[in-house]
């Protein structure tokens, strides 16, 4: 399972909308981890590991573009184990 993306980083967004969207994503987050404590289930945080460089975004600043798409199901798929 994929954890939401840090929201702070998102541009498009003003300031007080990032924080107040990257705290309600830290809060689903926890309880999405809780819930992936189990055998099967691979729990990958997109906030500390997803490089989000001024590639990563579309032209709308929000959605991922091709290469962002690439980086955060590589850094998914490497977390899947064999």
């Amino acid at each position: 399972m994929a954890g939401i993306p840090p929201f702070e980083r998102f541009e498009a967004f003003p300031r007080t909308l990032r924080r107040y969207l990257a705290g309600r994503a830290a809060a689903v987050d926890a309880v999405s981890r809780r819930i992936c404590d189990r055998p099967g289930v691979t729990w990958v945080d997109s906030t500390v590991e997803l490089d989000m460089g001024p590639d990563f975004f579309a032209r709308d600043g929000f959605h991922p573009s091709a290469l962002g798409y690439r980086s955060w199901a590589s850094l998914v798929a490497d977390a899947v184990p064999a």
